[in-house]
Parts: structure tokens; sequence; C-alpha cells
């Protein structure tokens, strides 16, 4: 794209943090942990990856 813009996309299921709370929203997920999260979203913003979708489900 022009001007060095890029786009990804983290694509997750419910957060461990909020598991309690969402999961009945979320049948048959699994709890990701934060740790894993944050690293797909610093992956994204921060890698040289452009056009990905980040999936982060285990």
């Amino acid at each position: 794209m022009e001007n060095g813009i890029r786009i990804n996309v983290v694509s997750l299921g419910v957060v461990e943090d909020a598991y309690e709370k969402y999961k009945d929203l979320f049948p048959g997920h699994n709890p990701i942990p934060m740790a894993k999260v944050v690293n797909g979203y610093v992956r994204s913003v921060m890698g040289k990856i452009n056009g990905e979708i980040i999936r982060i489900y285990e």
C-alpha cells in the first residue's frame, strides 16, 4: 500500500482473563493466555508482515 501502510488482523477466541465472565458466549473455545494475545498484536504492529491474519486459538 502507499506510504508504507500495512494491514494485519489478530483473530482469537476468548482471553483467559475474561473466560469466567464470557465463557457462555464462547462454547468450545479454549481460553487464550494474555501473553499470547499481546504477542500477536506486537507481531502485527512491530513485525514486517502485511495482509496476514494472525490466528491465536491455543
